[in-house]
Parts: C-alpha cells; structure tokens; sequence
C-alpha cells in the first residue's frame, strides 16, 4: 500500500507519492507506515484492519 498496491514489500521500497516532500521522520508497525514531513504534515498507509491509520476506516490506504 502506499504504491497503489496491495502486494506486501519485504524490503524498504521508495513511495513516489511522497516524491518532492522532505520527510524528517519514519515509523512503521508490522503491516503500516507514518511518515512526518519537515513541514509538519503526516502520511499513513498500509494496512488499516485496526484503525491505525487514523482515518476511522479498516480499509488499507
């Protein structure tokens, strides 16, 4: 997820929507991943089935 996809990544994998924004930070649990940019704004994706994504959904994003 994050790719457009729902195909599972074993390694690190560029996330070309993030292209052109600064990221300062990463974290990531066992099925998602938050990023905050320099400007403050976060991004999450992957797996939803818990509601970590934050979006009140249990929908992968």
């Amino acid at each position: 997820c994050g790719q457009g996809s729902t195909d599972d990544k074993l390694s690190p994998t560029v996330v070309a929507s993030l292209g052109g924004i600064p990221v300062e930070g990463v974290g990531a649990g066992l099925w998602h991943t938050v990023c905050i940019s320099k400007d403050g704004d976060v991004y999450a994706f992957g797996g939803n089935q818990f509601g970590q994504l934050g979006i009140g959904e249990d929908q992968a994003m």
